[in-house]
């Protein structure tokens, strides 16, 4: 799917679904990105909080490459297997995406409510302030292209990324305020 990613800016081609293709596929490394920060974060700092956003956008990539191959699908015609055509799958991603925010959020709420009864945790504050910092900065940024690009682009799947790392920037300023 990455490889196509780079074919279709290769060819230099302007088309729709190939915007939208290369739209998803920066937020999909930029979930990389930053999850793959928050785990080395995770080991140098022994915050829950770091770990709990590495994991996410771990998983928010995992998420993303299926985004990608359900932009693809929705712009193909429909078929006799699908006579009604493929963007009902657009819906089906962007529920999954919701649940897993609500997932998150929930066991990040059932795990603060542990540490809290137990005293908390010692963790290397500086090192998790400049994490929240780089993941603030880096999800603010991932938010504002996903929004130019929409200028662009109408697609569902773009407006709910933008969605997506809207509220992942209010999340990594707020585990930043935390932390500060």
């Amino acid at each position: 799917m990455l490889i196509d990613y780079f074919d279709d800016v290769h060819s230099g081609a302007e088309t729709l679904v190939k915007t939208e293709s290369r739209t998803l596929a920066f937020s999909a490394l930029m979930a990389l990105l930053i999850g793959c920060a928050g785990i080395v974060a995770t080991l140098a700092s022994n915050s829950q909080a770091i770990l709990l956003d590495g994991l996410f956008n771990l998983i928010y990539f995992s998420i993303a490459l299926v985004t990608i191959k359900v932009s693809k699908l929705a712009s193909r015609p429909d078929s006799e297997s699908y006579p009604f055509g493929y963007s009902y799958f657009e819906s089906l991603v962007n529920l999954c995406k919701g649940l897993l925010i609500l997932g998150v959020s929930i066991f990040a709420l059932v795990d603060a409510i542990a540490a809290l009864l137990t005293g908390g945790r010692e963790i290397a504050a500086g090192l998790a302030v400049i994490y929240a910092l780089f993941a603030t900065v880096s999800c603010s940024f991932t938010a504002w292209v996903m929004h130019r690009s929409q200028r662009h682009v109408s697609s569902p799947l773009v407006a709910a990324d933008k969605l997506n790392w809207l509220v992942n920037s209010v999340i990594s300023a707020a585990v930043l305020a935390a932390f500060a």
